[in-house]
């Protein structure tokens, strides 16, 4: 049994859903598979997975939903827009301020519902498509993003909240120069 932190796969497949907010676990354990990682605007962008099933969640973060046909998570950056350097190398562009993980099925379906000829490497823009040969944890939140074989050691991190900046920010002498004078000792 998992622990209540781990999402278990008990929604019946004939009712996919989106799971958002806090009934969102702070970790999903994803069978093996290839999946796209990035920004799900990318390969979603006019679906109705994302305009219509996500959008009626009110774009909430996190974001979890199943179906027969594969899996979709999402979770909020730190800063919103950019790109975003992987453990891998890969800079992860993001568009709509969120990184997901999609199984390469449930686009392949989107696709192929639209009558595209397209296949899921033509639509992945600045994501990137990463195959896993056994399950793997997906820990999302606080602006990291992390994969984890089911040992714990990690297969790919992506770390949005650039901390190097923060503590510049503290330690910048022209951020003084912007505070107000009769507020110091």
């Amino acid at each position: 049994m998992a622990s209540p932190a781990t999402f278990e796969w008990n929604i019946p497949l004939t009712n996919a859903k989106m799971i958002t907010g806090k009934d969102v676990p702070e970790e999903i354990i994803v069978p093996a598979g290839t999946y796209y990682i990035g920004d799900p605007c990318y390969p979603l962008g006019d679906s109705p997975l994302y305009e219509d099933v996500w959008a009626d969640a009110v774009y909430a973060t996190p974001a979890v939903y199943r179906s027969a046909k594969g899996i979709l998570f999402i979770d909020s950056t730190a800063y919103g827009d950019g790109a975003y350097k992987g453990s891998d190398g890969h800079e992860y562009g993001v568009d709509a301020g969120v990184l997901s993980i999609i199984s390469k099925e449930l686009i392949q379906e989107w696709l192929t519902s639209q009558g595209s000829s397209a296949q899921v490497e033509d639509t992945i823009a600045s994501g990137k498509l990463h195959t896993f040969l056994h399950p793997v944890r997906c820990i999302f939140g606080d602006g990291e993003f992390e994969i984890q074989d089911m040992k714990g050691n990690d297969l790919l991190r992506i770390n949005t909240r650039d901390e190097d900046d923060e503590d510049q920010d503290q330690d910048d002498p022209e951020s003084e120069e912007m505070e107000d004078p009769e507020t110091r000792s």
